[in-house]
């Protein structure tokens, strides 16, 4: 009888080891759980901020074509002037 209560007693200790373990698994669970919610919150903040900046550069890249084309235009509006008075 004694020895099946010293099993009983092993068998306790070693159920609640797993409980214990079983809790901290859950926990650390929990844990990464927040830490990858908080990575893809941040992920799609990011793509947000590479959508915005891709944005301005192309406005950016747009305006700039149209002030060389100005600059031609004005260019040769000058040629083409001067042509005209020495003619």
């Amino acid at each position: 009888m004694h020895q099946q209560d010293v099993m009983i007693d092993n068998l306790s200790k070693g159920i609640s080891t797993l409980k214990n373990q079983t809790h901290t698994i859950y926990d650390e669970s929990k844990e990464h759980t927040r830490f990858l919610d908080n990575m893809l919150y941040d992920a799609e903040n990011r793509n947000l901020d590479f959508e915005e900046e891709t944005l301005k550069a192309s406005k950016l890249k747009d305006k700039q074509n149209l002030w060389r084309l100005y600059m031609v235009i004005v260019g040769l509006s000058f040629f083409f002037i001067f042509l005209v008075l020495i003619f």
